[in-house]
């Protein structure tokens, strides 16, 4: 294949890619033969509030702000915000471990980039023209986590369930783990530790 013939080859890809996203972003609803619309909005934002678990740490208020893109009726892409203020650990308050000290920054903060995937799907029929739909999802993906002094890599996996309602509004619950490393929690050089987070939201489609 010539320069030239692979360069047509790629713009006919790239354009393709760029039509294909185009009716994604400007798609608004899906119309079924039975009549009823579904809205096929592809961007939310959202907020949760729910609570934290640390290992070692007690339970904690947390709140978290979200980004989505919806790709196609199956898998979503997902940017998460979450903060919350941690009290003393266990080991803190052990005096036989008084040198761990996290500091003054009792703040944990993490964000991550998730893929996520609609598992299980059904409808509910709202009214004779209109069907909002409601699944239970996967999420995996990547981020970071500071805890104290400490930022370490992360991994999270979570399951969530969600439910439309008044066609832009989606009611959520949200199970997840985030997975990191850190010395800060058992006073050794380094540990696999993992936050809990269950949390329940209000995202808006648009």
């Amino acid at each position: 294949m010539t320069r030239v013939q692979r360069c047509v080859s790629k713009g006919a890809i790239c354009g393709a890619l760029l039509a294909a996203v185009s009716g994604l972003v400007q798609a608004e609803n899906i119309e079924f033969e039975d009549g009823f619309n579904i809205n096929k909005e592809v961007f939310e934002i959202g907020v949760n509030f729910g609570t934290l678990t640390i290992e070692d740490f007690p339970s904690e208020f947390v709140w978290t702000l979200s980004g989505t893109f919806h790709a196609s009726e199956d898998y979503f892409i997902q940017y998460n915000y979450l903060s919350a203020d941690i009290a003393t650990s266990a080991f803190e308050n052990n005096a036989a471990f008084s040198i761990l000290d996290i500091g003054d920054d009792r703040e944990f903060q993490h964000y991550d980039f998730l893929v996520g995937l609609n598992i299980l799907q059904s409808e509910f029929i709202e009214s004779p023209t209109e069907a909002a739909l409601a699944s239970l999802y996967l999420v995996a993906g990547v981020g970071d986590t500071k805890l104290g002094s400490e930022e370490n890599f992360s991994y999270t996996l979570g399951l969530g369930y969600q439910v439309e309602f008044y066609e832009q509004f989606k009611l959520k619950a949200d199970y997840r783990q985030h997975i990191f490393e850190t010395s800060l929690i058992s006073g050794q050089n380094s540990n696999t530790a993992i936050a809990t987070q269950f949390t329940v939201g209000l995202s808006y489609i648009f």
